[in-house]
């Protein structure tokens, strides 16, 4: 794990997730430009945040979201991971999903997932600016 570009970190302070092995790919087939910023400095950088245990004598990573799943919010990086979950903790919220669009909130019947119940971000964009154009209309 790394910390900002940085050496490792000590088990349970979050940072990026990376590895090398034999299992890990080698490269983005046709695109160099994101094969050099995914292998830096010979692992391999999962955008990942997460945090390591030490259990048994051996270490066991927990990850807590994506990298690039943070939005600016009144000046503040913000995780779009984090929010979603503190949202869904709310008993009177039945389920939620963040994307960054200028300051609003906008109720869906359903929010696109994967069947593994993953949040389909790009798609719930296109959803909520679908949306967004119909209630400001023609122009």
């Amino acid at each position: 794990m790394s910390r900002r570009r940085t050496a490792g970190v000590p088990p349970g302070q979050v940072g990026e997730v990376c590895m090398r092995g034999l299992n890990v790919m080698s490269r983005y087939l046709g695109n160099d430009d994101a094969t050099g910023e995914a292998f830096r400095g010979g692992w391999f950088h999962s955008q990942d945040p997460g945090f390591r245990v030490e259990a048994n004598g051996r270490d066991f990573f927990t990850l807590t979201g994506r990298v690039k799943n943070i939005a600016e919010v009144a000046g503040e990086t913000v995780s779009l991971d984090e929010m979603d979950r503190a949202l869904r903790a709310l008993p009177q919220v039945r389920d939620a999903a963040c994307v960054a669009l200028p300051e609003r909130f906008i109720a869906l019947d359903r929010i696109p997932r994967t069947p593994a119940g993953k949040v389909l971000r790009p798609e719930l964009r296109t959803v909520l600016q679908h949306r967004e154009a119909q209630a400001i209309g023609p122009a």
